[in-house]
C-alpha cells in the first residue's frame, strides 16, 4: 500500500468517515474488462484498500467517493444528467470523454471528479473537475496527486473551479452571453 493511501485511510478513520471494505481482485478485473482499460497501480491500490465510501456517506466537506460498482464513464454517468447542473454536453465538449470515469461527487452532484484510464498500461490517471456540460478542467496529473491535494485541504477541492483555467467552451459561452447583453 502506498503512503498516500495510508494517509487517506488514517484521515478517514480520524474523521469517522465510513469507508467500504476493499474491492476484490475479481471486481477490479471485471471493471477493466467491461471498459477495456487498465488501471494504474495507484488506482488498484486504492480499490484494494477500500472500495470508496459507504452508500450515502460523505466526508466532512460533502465529497462522496464512490464504490467501484457505481463508477462509470462520462457518457454513462453524465450523458443523460440534465438536472442542475446540466452535464449532458460534457460528452461532446470533453475530448475522449469515454476514457474518463466519474468516481466522486461534491454535494449531491454539484460537481464531480473523474479519472482518465487508458487501454494500455499507464502510470498515471489524470483527474478532471467537472462542474457542468461546459465547465471542466484538469485538477491533478494523477490519482495520487489528487489524493495528496485532497489530504492537504479537502475543502479546496470543492472550490476547484476557482483554481482552474476556464475551458474554451465555457469562455465561448460567456463571450456569447456578454455580446448578447451588450446589444
Amino acid at each position: 500500500m502506498s503512503q498516500v493511501i495510508d494517509e487517506l485511510k488514517s484521515y478517514w478513520m480520524s474523521t469517522r468517515v465510513k469507508f467500504r471494505p476493499p474491492a476484490s481482485l475479481d471486481a477490479v478485473g471485471d471493471f477493466e474488462s467491461r471498459y477495456s482499460v487498465i488501471m494504474p497501480q495507484e488506482l488498484r491500490d486504492y480499490f484494494l484498500t477500500f472500495d470508496g465510501l459507504e452508500d450515502e456517506e460523505w466526508d466532512n466537506d460533502m465529497i462522496s467517493f464512490w464504490p467501484l460498482h457505481r463508477i462509470g464513464n462520462i457518457p454513462e454517468v453524465l450523458g443523460r444528467h440534465g438536472g442542475f447542473p446540466d452535464y449532458r454536453a460534457i460528452v461532446q465538449n470533453l475530448p475522449n470523454s469515454e476514457s474518463y470515469f466519474v468516481f466522486a461527487d461534491y454535494l449531491c452532484f454539484s460537481h464531480v471528479y473523474a479519472f482518465q484510464l487508458a487501454t494500455e498500461s499507464s502510470e498515471k490517471s489524470p483527474v478532471m473537475w467537472i462542474g457542468s456540460g461546459v465547465s471542466f478542467g484538469k485538477l491533478a496529473d494523477s490519482f495520487s496527486d489528487f489524493l495528496k491535494k485532497y489530504l492537504l485541504s479537502p475543502g479546496d477541492l470543492k472550490n476547484a473551479v476557482l483554481m482552474l483555467p476556464i475551458s474554451t467552451v465555457e469562455r465561448e459561452k460567456r463571450n456569447k452571453e456578454w455580446s448578447a447583453d451588450r446589444q
